[in-house]
């Protein structure tokens, strides 16, 4: 007796989260994804900031991957306690699961920030690399 009541609510438990699976991703393929794709030319820095380290992006293009979903192609620049700068194109892919459906962006430890004030530390960024002065004086106070 309770083998067919088992076998009859795994059956129930199998059709509801088929349901649940078509629902989720009607929500990916009709709202979720064209929102991710409106993100090219966002601009980003990271949570984790201080004052010695820094982290920005910009989303320059999305990609799509037929198995894996959509990728952000992203400019990233950073300055590190040392007073490193390093600038590069990275990639990584926007949560799309549906406790990241209401967020603004959909990344782990970041927020939006306005494409000045992002160009505005770019600038500071490659003046850095120009002069190296912050480096310079990490290497001086090195002991």
């Amino acid at each position: 007796m309770n083998k067919d009541i088992i076998k009859q609510l795994k059956r129930q438990a199998t059709k509801l989260n088929n349901e649940i699976y078509e629902i989720e991703k009607a929500e990916i393929d009709k709202v979720q994804l064209p929102r991710i794709k409106k993100m090219v030319g966002w601009c980003m820095r990271s949570t984790y900031n201080s004052r010695e380290e820094k982290t920005y992006r910009k989303i320059l293009e999305w990609v799509e991957n037929k198995e894996w979903g959509i990728y952000f192609i992203m400019e990233e620049i950073r300055l590190n306690s040392s007073g490193e700068v390093s600038i590069h194109i990275t990639s990584e892919s926007p949560y799309t699961n549906k406790e990241w459906w209401n967020a603004e962006i959909p990344l782990h430890g970041i927020e939006r920030i306005s494409e000045k004030e992002y160009e505005k530390v770019k600038a500071e960024l490659m003046n850095e690399m120009s002069s190296r002065s912050l480096l310079r004086n990490w290497i001086v106070k090195q002991k």
